[in-house]
């Protein structure tokens, strides 16, 4: 059997990646060795070893088949990572293509403003090098904060991958713009089993509860969301907003109510949730509301999460959005029409059960049917043990099966035979992507 170790956060740290790999690390369990290194104190996983990331762990990595390491934008969880796979080369799974945050927290948060010029240049070139001087020198707000998308600083992390797994076409599209060398394989986010979790609904039993899930961020537009309640609740006087999870003060939802005049209780803010309790906080929204603008090219648990469970939700085209099918969820552009158009789309949906039943229906399917955690798991152990060579070897193959196919057959017996769905079988059985 296989031997793979895992790079990763894990529950108890909080993120929604702690989340991804315990349901990925259980889901590969039954088919190779695996091992969990997390920073901290990880929970047990059943069927795993885990084991928190010391000098002694990483040192045994050399003895293992493959090696996958998560990679996220958060510091804290992910900087040991990168240093990690900087000594050994690794199958990184970028969850975010864009990782100045990460970058940056590794560079300047460690007081070596050199380094982060020097990675930004590696990314720039002279232009970074220029750049890097000028935020290290207070000329420039800092970058991270202000244009992150516009220099997304993988170059440091992918230096060093053997292969890169994405969970989207448009992250695979970006990765291979800037490193078209290295092999990318599209693996989907897997679906996350909330099982049936009794919904815990809010006090005074509102409709609709709205649910925002996550960290609040200036990306994920909570002053839009906040402003279409405001104007939503002139039709659906008992809409409330719930928020699972936590915000900088800059950001406080509470706040933001007030701005807008909303009584008391029409937003409520639980911080992070309990894993046991979260399952149920989502069984319990009506219309789930996770917009994003800019994206910095992330697959969003929170939005599998509510799809998996069924929940109608609405969310910003772009990035991975727009690869989600149109029965599962609505959009709304982040323009100056953002908060108007939200707050219609809440009450086209609070007022439409059949719309709304549907909706829920569909994105329960499209997490069952394309977020399967078996099919992930599969697909994983394809893109850890094939050889590098494997997806130019198989491309040559396959181009030489279909020449000779085409030279011996007519459209037609080709079609009668299932030649076609024969060779797509194939494609995805040896991992070509």
């Amino acid at each position: 059997m296989s031997r793979i170790t895992l790079l990763s956060p894990l529950p108890p740290e909080r993120s929604g990646i702690s989340d991804y790999t315990r349901a990925l690390a259980t889901a590969l369990a039954d088919r190779a060795e695996v091992t969990v290194l997390s920073g901290g104190e990880p929970d047990p996983v059943p069927g795993v070893r885990v084991a928190a990331a010391s000098r002694r762990e990483l040192r045994r990595l050399r003895g293992q088949d493959a090696v996958i390491a998560h990679i996220g934008n958060n510091v804290d969880f992910h900087g040991w990572i990168a240093d990690a796979v900087a000594r050994r080369p690794a199958l990184v799974v970028l969850h975010d293509v864009v990782l100045h945050h990460l970058v940056a927290g590794m560079t300047m948060g460690r007081g070596d403003a050199t380094a982060y010029v020097d990675a930004l240049t590696a990314e720039r070139g002279a232009a970074g090098r220029l750049l890097g001087h000028a935020v290290v020198e207070g000329a420039l707000p800092p970058l991270w904060s202000v244009a992150p998308q516009l220099h997304p600083m993988t170059t440091q992390v992918l230096g060093h991958a053997t292969g890169v797994v994405v969970h989207s076409r448009h992250a695979a599209a970006a990765v291979r713009a800037a490193r078209p060398d290295l092999r990318v394989t599209v693996i989907p986010h897997l679906a996350l089993d909330e099982g049936a979790a009794p919904p815990a609904r809010l006090a005074g039993d509102p409709f609709p509860v709205i649910g925002f899930f996550g960290f609040v961020t200036r990306e994920k537009r909570l002053h839009s969301i906040v402003r279409a309640l405001s104007l939503a609740r002139r039709e659906l006087p008992s809409a409330r907003l719930l928020i699972v999870g936590s915000a900088p003060e800059e950001l406080d939802p509470r706040r933001l109510a007030e701005r807008e005049g909303l009584p008391p209780g029409a937003v409520e803010m639980t911080g992070f949730a309990d894993p046991a309790l979260l399952p149920r906080l989502i069984a319990g929204t009506d219309i789930g509301v996770s917009l994003r603008s800019p994206t910095l090219g992330e697959t969003s648990g929170t939005v599998v999460r509510l799809l998996s469970a069924g929940v109608p939700t609405v969310v910003s085209p772009g990035g991975w959005y727009d690869e989600l099918p149109d029965d599962a969820v609505a959009r709304v552009e982040p323009d100056e029409h953002e908060a108007t158009n939200l707050a219609a789309t809440l009450v086209a949906l609070a007022r439409n059960d059949r719309r709304r039943r549907g909706m829920g229906e569909a994105a329960a399917r499209y997490a069952r049917e394309r977020l399967d955690p078996d099919m992930v798991a599969d697909a994983y152990l394809r893109a850890a043990l094939s050889p590098a060579g494997a997806p130019a070897l198989a491309d040559a193959l396959l181009g030489t099966l279909g020449e000779r196919i085409s030279e011996v057959s007519t459209p037609e017996a080709r079609e009668a035979a299932g030649l076609a769905p024969a060779l797509a079988r194939a494609v995805r059985d040896i991992g070509v992507t």
